[in-house]
C-alpha cells in the first residue's frame, strides 16, 4: 500500500513484534495466518491459533495478529504458545488515526478493516497469505493452502448461502456480476503480489468515498472485496468456511454439520466465548482449543451490553437457567432505559 492510501484508511502499522523463540529461519514457514482483532475478540482469535496449531502439527508456521492500542497481549503467554507449538508469530499494533473514516455499527469495529491494511503491509514480506476471522476455529489439515493453486485469481474465498441471495446482494450493491457468486470474507487466501500490483486497496478506497456505494452497503468491508473481485476469486471448498450461528439455537433452526468442517466460522452476536453460550455442544470446538493454549484459565466473557444481556437471557431460557434468566432480562431492561434517557439528554 502506498503510504498515502495508508492515510485515506486511516489505519497504520505503530510497531511490530516477532516472537520466534526457536529461532526459524523465515524461509522453513510454510503457511502464513493472519488476523485482525481487538479486545472484544481477542479470546476468539487465541483460541484460533490454538486450534490451528493443534491439526498443523507438521506445518511451521508464521502467525501475524494484527491489534488495536486498547488490546493487550502478554507477551510471555505468546512465547510460551510458540515454543510449545513450533511457530512464530507477529504482533502488530495498529495505529488508527480517524476512526470516523471508517463504517462501523455495534457488531463490527474497525479491526474489520485490518486485513485490508494487512494485505498490503505484508506484501513485500511474503507471497501468499491465509486471513482468517477471529470467530472461526480450525477443525482439520490446513496443508491445501501450503500449495493451493489460485489459477491467476487475487484471492481464494468460499461463496456464501446460495444463488437466491447472491442476486439479492448484486441487486442491492448494484453489480450484476455478483449474481455470479458472493464470497465471504471470514476466510481468505490472498495472492499479496498481486493484490498489491493491482492497487485492490486503493479501488477500494475509492468506493468508499462514492456516498451511493456506501449507502447501499450493508456488511461493509465484504461487500466492498465483492463489488471490487467478485471475477477475481477462485472458489473454496465449503468446508473452508461453515458458518455456524449460535442464536439460531433458540429456535432449533437446522444448521451445517460443524464435525465435518475444516475451518468453523461462529456467525452473528453470541460468540462461544460468551458466557451465555459455554453450555453448548457446538462451542466445545472453541473451548477444546483454548484448554491446549497457555490461555486455559481465560474466563468467559460476561454480557456488558443492552444486546448481550438480551442474548444472555434468552440463552438462559433456553436452557432452563430461571434465576440467570431474570436477571439478564432485568439488566437488559435497565441499559435499555439508561441508553434512552441518554439519547433524549434526561
Amino acid at each position: 500500500m502506498k503510504s498515502n492510501d495508508i492515510h485515506k484508511l486511516s489505519l497504520q502499522v505503530a510497531s511490530e513484534k516477532v516472537i520466534n523463540p526457536l529461532g526459524f529461519n523465515f524461509e522453513s514457514v510454510a503457511l502464513h495466518v493472519a488476523y485482525g482483532t481487538d479486545d472484544f475478540f481477542l479470546a476468539g482469535c487465541l483460541a484460533s491459533m490454538s486450534s490451528v496449531t493443534r491439526f498443523n502439527k507438521q506445518t511451521v508456521i508464521h502467525f501475524f495478529i494484527f491489534i488495536n492500542g486498547e488490546c493487550w497481549i502478554d507477551d510471555n503467554e505468546m512465547e510460551r504458545f510458540a515454543h510449545q507449538n513450533g511457530c512464530l508469530v507477529s504482533i502488530l499494533r495498529v495505529q488508527e488515526d480517524d476512526r470516523a473514516s471508517l463504517p462501523t455499527n455495534k457488531l463490527w469495529s474497525t479491526a474489520i478493516w485490518y486485513r485490508f491494511l494487512m494485505a498490503d503491509y505484508l506484501a513485500d514480506k511474503m507471497d501468499r497469505l491465509l486471513y482468517l476471522d477471529s470467530d472461526i476455529i480450525c477443525n482439520g489439515s490446513l496443508d491445501a493452502f501450503t500449495h493451493l493453486d489460485l489459477q491467476g485469481n487475487i484471492a481464494a474465498a468460499a461463496h456464501e448461502r446460495g444463488s437466491e441471495w447472491w442476486q439479492q446482494r448484486a441487486q442491492t450493491l448494484n453489480c450484476p456480476g455478483i449474481a455470479s457468486g458472493y464470497f465471504n470474507t471470514g476466510v481468505i487466501y490472498f495472492d499479496l503480489r498481486k493484490w498489491s500490483s493491482l492497487n485492490v486497496t486503493s479501488q477500494i478506497l475509492s468506493l468508499l468515498q462514492n456516498n451511493d456505494v456506501v449507502k447501499r452497503l450493508t456488511f461493509y468491508d465484504q461487500d466492498l472485496f465483492n463489488l471490487v473481485l467478485w471475477d477475481n476469486v477462485l472458489p473454496l471448498d465449503g468446508k473452508y468456511n461453515v458458518q455456524f450461528s449460535i442464536n439460531r439455537v433458540l429456535k432449533n433452526t437446522p444448521q451445517s454439520d460443524i464435525t465435518r468442517a475444516t475451518l468453523i466460522h461462529y456467525i452473528g452476536p453470541t460468540k462461544p466465548w460468551f458466557s451465555w453460550a459455554t453450555n453448548y455442544e457446538a462451542c466445545k470446538p472453541f473451548w477444546h482449543a483454548l484448554a491446549e493454549s497457555p490461555w486455559q484459565d481465560m474466563p468467559a466473557m460476561q454480557p456488558a451490553t443492552s444486546m448481550h444481556y438480551r442474548y444472555a437471557y434468552l440463552h438462559m431460557k433456553k436452557q432452563n437457567k430461571t434465576a440467570k434468566m431474570m436477571s439478564y432480562f432485568s439488566m437488559y431492561l435497565l441499559k435499555k432505559v439508561l441508553h434512552t434517557a441518554k439519547r433524549v439528554g434526561v
